[in-house]
Formats: C-alpha cells, sequence, structure tokens
C-alpha cells in the first residue's frame, strides 16, 4: 500500500545513545520519516539493521507478552490534557505478541510478513484494534513502514515514536519539529505551467519569510546531465547562525533544494520524483544548543540524492556557490537522466522560519 498524494512530511534524523550491538540494531531509531494524506499516516522507521528474520517466542518470555514492536503514539490534537497516557488517542503498530499463535518457542520468522499490524484506540483501561492499518519490512533499506488511518490527525499532532524488544531494551523518539512540505509533483492551475531546466522565473517577495529562504527568482542551466540551479533570494547574509537552541538535534535547521522528475508523466521514484540536489544543514547531537555565527558554504553540504519508496539514497558531492553581494546559492550537480523536458520542483526551508516552495510559473497572457 502507498500514499496516493502526501500532504506534508517530516524528516527527523537522530543518532542513536545505544551501544553498537546486533542485538539492538533491529529497534535502534536512525531516522523518522513521515508523510499525511487526508487521515491516511505513513511512518517509516529507518534502522541501525534490520535484518531479513527474527527469533519470535523466545524462550523465557510469557504468553500475550508484546515481543517486539514499532509504533507510533498519536494525540490528534496535542493537547497532553486530553487523551490518556500522556495525551495520546491512538496508537499505529507492527508488532509480534508472544506464543499467540500455534507456533513453538525460538521460531526463526521472517520480518516481512511475521509481525501484526494494528491502529489501536487508546481507552481509560485499554487498547481497542480500530480501523486499517499495514506495514513493509525491508532488510534492503533497514526500513519498517507503516500505514494507517488515524482519526482527526492533522500536521499539527503530536508524533512519539517507539521500539521495543522486550529482552533487549527500547528506543524512542519525540519529534514534533516544524513539518516541512513534501515536494511531489502536483498539478500546475489554470494559466500556469512546469518549470523545467534552461529556463528563468521570477517569484514575487514575502514580508512574512525571513530573506535567506524568499524566493524572487530562479536560473537554470543544463549541459549534458549536469544541472545548474541559481536560488535568488532577497538577502543573502554573509553569515548565519547555526544550531540555534530550538532547531532539534539531528533536524534540518537550513535546507535549499531542487527535487527532479526526469520523466515528467512516468510512476517512477518516489510519488513521481527521481532525485534531489540540495544544500543541508544538519544539527549533529554533539553540536545540539551551541549556536555558532558562521558563513553559509562553511557549514551546509551540498550533494545529490535519488529518491526512493522509503526516502532519499545519498549519491554524491554537489558544487555549491553563495555569493551575499549578488543574493544568490547556486547548486550544480549531475542528475542522471535529466533533459530539457524534465519538472523542477524547487524549496527553500528554515526550520525555525518556515519555508517557500516554488513548482509552477505563471505563463503570459495569450493575445
Amino acid at each position: 500500500m502507498t500514499d496516493d498524494v502526501a500532504d506534508v512530511q517530516v524528516w527527523s534524523f537522530t543518532k542513536s545513545d545505544m551501544p553498537i550491538d546486533a542485538d539492538t540494531a533491529h529497534f535502534d531509531i536512525t531516522g523518522i520519516d513521515t508523510s499525511l494524506s487526508g487521515e491516511k499516516l505513513k511512518v517509516v522507521f529507518h534502522l541501525r539493521d534490520l535484518p531479513e528474520s527474527l527469533t519470535f517466542n523466545r524462550t523465557g518470555i510469557q504468553k500475550g507478552m508484546m515481543e517486539y514492536r514499532w509504533e507510533v503514539q498519536i494525540d490528534v490534537d496535542n493537547d497532553r490534557n486530553t487523551g490518556f497516557g500522556g495525551g495520546f488517542e491512538y496508537l499505529l503498530s507492527a508488532h509480534q505478541i508472544a506464543f499467540l499463535s500455534e507456533s513453538g518457542e525460538n521460531v526463526i520468522t521472517p520480518v516481512s510478513n511475521g509481525l501484526e499490524s494494528n491502529v489501536w484506540r487508546i481507552g481509560p483501561r485499554s487498547y481497542v484494534t480500530f480501523g486499517e492499518s499495514s506495514y513493509i519490512a525491508s532488510a534492503e533499506a533497514d526500513t519498517i513502514t507503516l500505514i494507517g488511518t488515524i482519526p482527526g490527525i492533522t500536521a499539527d499532532s503530536r508524533l512519539v515514536f517507539v521500539t521495543t524488544d522486550v529482552m533487549r531494551g527500547e528506543d524512542q523518539l519525540e519529534c514534533h519539529f516544524p513539518m516541512n512540505p513534501l515536494l511531489f509533483p502536483a498539478p500546475c492551475g489554470k494559466g500556469e505551467a512546469f518549470i523545467k531546466p534552461l529556463q528563468t522565473i521570477a517569484d514575487a517577495g514575502s514580508d512574512e519569510l525571513p530573506a535567506h529562504v524568499d524566493i524572487i527568482g530562479i536560473s537554470t542551466a543544463l549541459a549534458g546531465e549536469t544541472l545548474a540551479v541559481i536560488f535568488q533570494l532577497r538577502d543573502v547574509p554573509e553569515t548565519l547562525v547555526f544550531n540555534r537552541a530550538d532547531a532539534g538535534e539531528s533536524a534540518y535547521e537550513y535546507r535549499w533544494e531542487v527535487s527532479i522528475d526526469v520523466d515528467p508523466g512516468q510512476e517512477s521514484g518516489q510519488f513521481g520524483l527521481d532525485y534531489e540536489m540540495s544544500a543541508t544543514h544538519t544539527v549533529s547531537p554533539e553540536n545540539a544548543d551551541s549556536s555558532t555565527t558562521a558563513p553559509i558554504e562553511s557549514k551546509v553540504e551540498a550533494y545529490t540524492s535519488r529518491r526512493i519508496e522509503d526516502g532519499f539514497r545519498r549519491m554524491e558531492e554537489a558544487a555549491i556557490v553563495v555569493s551575499p553581494r549578488a543574493d544568490t546559492i547556486t547548486l550544480i550537480g549531475d542528475i542522471p537522466g535529466i533533459t530539457p523536458d524534465s519538472r523542477l520542483i524547487f524549496n527553500a526551508y528554515d526550520s525555525l522560519s518556515g519555508n517557500e516552495h516554488v513548482e509552477c510559473q505563471e505563463l503570459p497572457p495569450s493575445d
């Protein structure tokens, strides 16, 4: 099962403080991706290592005990004074309950089809199975993806992520950073057209956005499969403040990106998009809450990525040129299969102040 269209996406990556131990890798969270389409929630757990199989019904575990779980707890109204157990109304999980089936002890079971998946409604003294859900386990990508319908969920709902091996321990990540619009190729409106390589567009400025993410123009160039994108911004300062206190550990803090649909109209990549080129600063755990002022090019990483079903696969470094004098940020990288007919979508993001998303251009009025 996949989302038809996803409205929002959260990226939150964290480095675990667990010891490097193969026995904990299957529940050691290294990253979380979430998307929302209506009330359908999709959560991707990125794990340090997900094996093809796990041992179910291990000796010493009592019947009816939850042996393994990968779970998201949902506070629909983002109010800790409602719901139960700290404000939560629903759970979405993939799990194994020991000896629930007729299987014996210590059974080697494929993770891809051995778990149960449920949406649970939380009550004052019990959990009640509620609604449709599914999961996808990928040992190749080290991910477990949960998909379920959550009544009343919105982009402002609070999510907490929990993984458990009852014999080994638990990992938990509470993630409630500002949601970043997912770039997907939505149709352009009447009098608009999508943006292609070799085009230059202008965009209106906004007083509501910080100047370094306020896109007022885009220029692009293409030589073979090498794409150059110039973000014309309202202002590019000599320096920015990095690792700000409220930016969140291991979260994207700043990001300028272009997403590429190399073959418009074809269902390839992730939601129809195939590649991404970006300049990004991520707050590392060791630098969280230790703000520093520095030039942009000294702190961001520029690279290209291939979009896959469960997220992104980093490919290679891209070139970046930051010009405070010209108020531009330029990215240059190789995009396999790109042509002058490919589609480009642009985004500039500041985790504390907002983002701008440019995916269509206005057509000149017809005579």
